[in-house]
């Protein structure tokens, strides 16, 4: 963390670093070097590059300023990224990042701040082109202006797959495609969800997609690393150079290339999407804590899918599912055992059993008992990889929490835990803490926000 002894544009470069760049690409904090650790030959002129083990090197061009001990290889395209983020960042800095002469003035933090902002868009919407180019990110500033507005009383999506490689023929002599977008009538063109409209580097119209075309609908195989919803179309184009931006009605922006969700723009902040930032912070926990192969991806298939419904929802998993069913003479469990679906009990002997502790009402006790009927109705014994995506969106959505164990057995959905009192946090992130006590467990709030915690510490976070 910068402190008061490093030069004014160290400082301002690792505060950039720690609170912008690396929650971006899901990289723990930088760690400063105060001595001068020169640039490895191979990757002179970089902002970014990481060594043989696999270590973060931030640089000035000049020397090494900081450093992330990292277990894993980065992707290319992150390194892309990084690389013209900073590059944007050295531009709008107070101070030079090599002389760390002032080059600019700010009217306040809030104004610094901004340009920290536009700088980490500028610099991914260069990553989209491939170079400089002021017409993606025009694009970006008309469709966050659409985000703030409505047509016919209604929010407004769109569908864009920018091909770098394409040249339009569209007529730009009476204005480009992106002022057409402005008007009103443009409002009504895409959903993001079926269709989308092909553009060339510039940003010009090249052609109408849609997934509906020679009036048939391919099949497809749903990908575990895609929100639901946009699944399709993203399969179907996205591909090669091309990347998709999708304007959702509720104001988030997606951005996607390689059949791959990268980032999403929520409430002015870009967030990272991709399935490798959430798989890290699982690095430590896995080596004690194994899980069935194939049960990480589709949590984090059904957590995307849920963080895009807005509908919110509480995904765990536990160590050791009998653990929350224990009970004294005092105190009721953390998990009912109405609520806890691999109980062998029948239906009638859960109703007896509650109804004996009269702790609730008999038309409570009725009520549990028909729902956990109806949930075993539909999900018929099969484990949480077996059962169909779309149905475990929908039960995760349900007030209360899907537990599963290790095996990727269903041990609830719905189900209420009992929070300690004085938790803070609300009442989903109290009980997602409680339940990572015995596991992990992961929040999803209704503005889409998610947070990971692992034996009640917050490891990960899309927010």
């Amino acid at each position: 963390m910068p402190t008061s002894k490093q030069p004014s544009h160290i400082s301002e470069y690792n505060y950039f670093l720690n609170t912008y760049l690396c929650p971006l690409l899901s990289l723990k904090e930088s760690v400063y070097s105060p001595k001068r650790k020169t640039i490895d030959e191979r990757y002179k002129g970089k902002f970014i590059y990481q060594e043989e083990n696999n270590t973060v090197c931030f640089t000035n061009k000049e020397y090494v300023i900081s450093e992330v001990h990292y277990n894993k290889k980065l992707g290319e395209d992150t390194i892309k990224i990084a690389d013209n983020i900073i590059d944007c960042f050295s531009c709008v800095s107070k101070f030079h990042l090599a002389t760390g002469k002032k080059q600019a003035d700010y009217y306040s933090d809030v104004h610094k701040e901004t340009n920290y902002r536009m700088a980490i868009q500028k610099g991914i919407c260069d990553w989209i082109i491939g170079g400089r180019n002021d017409k993606v990110e025009r694009l970006f500033e008309i469709l966050e202006n659409w985000s703030v507005q409505t047509y016919e009383g209604k929010k407004v999506t769109f569908g864009f797959i920018i091909d770098p490689n394409k040249e339009s023929s569209f007529d730009t002599k009476y204005g480009d495609w992106s002022d057409f977008l402005k008007d009103d009538f443009s409002a009504v063109l895409t959903d993001c969800v079926n269709s989308v409209i092909e553009l060339d580097k510039n940003c010009n119209f090249s052609s109408y997609l849609s997934i509906t075309e020679n009036n048939m609908v391919e099949e497809y195989t749903l990908q575990k690393y895609l929100p639901l919803r946009f699944s399709n179309v993203i399969e179907k184009y996205v591909s090669g150079e091309r990347v998709g931006i999708f304007l959702l009605n509720n104001g988030d922006i997606i951005l996607s290339k390689k059949g791959r969700a990268i980032f999403v723009k929520r409430n002015l902040k870009w967030l990272n999407l991709e399935y490798d930032a959430f798989e890290k912070a699982f690095a430590e926990y896995f080596d004690k804590n194994p899980i069935v192969p194939g049960l990480l991806e589709e949590i984090f298939a059904s957590m995307l899918d849920v963080s895009f419904s807005h509908s919110g929802g509480i995904i765990a998993v536990v160590n050791d599912e009998r653990e929350l069913t224990k009970h004294s003479e005092n105190e009721l469990p953390i998990l009912s055992e109405s609520d806890y679906l691999l109980n062998e009990k029948t239906l009638e002997q859960i109703y007896d059993n509650l109804t004996a502790t009269k702790k609730y009402p008999n038309r409570e006790v009725k009520k549990r008992i028909l729902k956990r009927n109806v949930i075993q109705s539909l999900v018929k014994s099969k484990t949480f990889t077996e059962l169909d995506r779309k149905l475990r969106c929908e039960l995760i959505s349900l007030d209360g929490a899907c537990i599963l164990n290790t095996k990727g057995q269903v041990c609830s959905f719905g189900a209420i835990i009992k929070n300690d009192s004085g938790s803070s946090g609300g009442g989903r992130g109290a009980a997602a803490k409680k339940l990572s006590h015995n596991g992990f467990a992961i929040k999803i709030s209704t503005d889409g926000y998610i947070e990971l915690y692992i034996n009640e510490r917050k490891e990960y976070s899309i927010k």
